[in-house]
């Protein structure tokens, strides 16, 4: 059992290896901090009594939602960075042949990813990439005119 889950542990890490460097504990599909760490502190100490008025009780009922959300927020977020591959290199031909122009073009449109699907993103690096390529090509034909 213990050979089966070092070969489990050395095929997750393999694929996932920028995961120790981002803090990504493969074995507990966890990251070492989260987004929103500090969502616990809000029930930290909280708690529900017999005594509790009922505004008292509507209160801590609204901050677990808050707490709820949060970690829904937290999900999401982890899901996104699985599905997009974020913890694996980047793929050795998916790139390589981009000019520093092009490159520059895609690292500033990451930030955007999270708002549509991958293809939609490719998609619009893309187009873009592709419109900076014609806008170039204007220049210079204007440029013999």
């Amino acid at each position: 059992a213990t050979c089966n889950s070092k070969a489990a542990a050395a095929a997750a890490a393999s694929k996932f290896p920028l995961a120790p460097q981002v803090g990504y504990l493969i074995e507990r599909k966890d990251f070492e901090v989260e987004w929103d760490n500090n969502a616990e502190d809000l029930l930290a100490d909280m708690e529900f009594s017999p005594e509790d008025k009922e505004e008292d009780i509507n209160l801590k009922v609204r901050v677990l939602e808050i707490y709820n959300s949060k970690l829904d927020a937290r999900e999401k977020r982890k899901k996104f960075v699985l599905e997009r591959g974020l913890l694996q290199k980047p793929e050795s031909n998916n790139g390589n042949n981009r000019s520093k122009e092009e490159k520059e073009i895609e690292q500033n449109l990451r930030i955007w990813a999270r708002f549509h699907s991958e293809e939609e993103h490719r998609s619009l690096v893309e187009g873009l990439i592709e419109e900076r390529m014609v806008r170039k090509q204007i220049e210079q034909l204007q440029a013999q005119v």
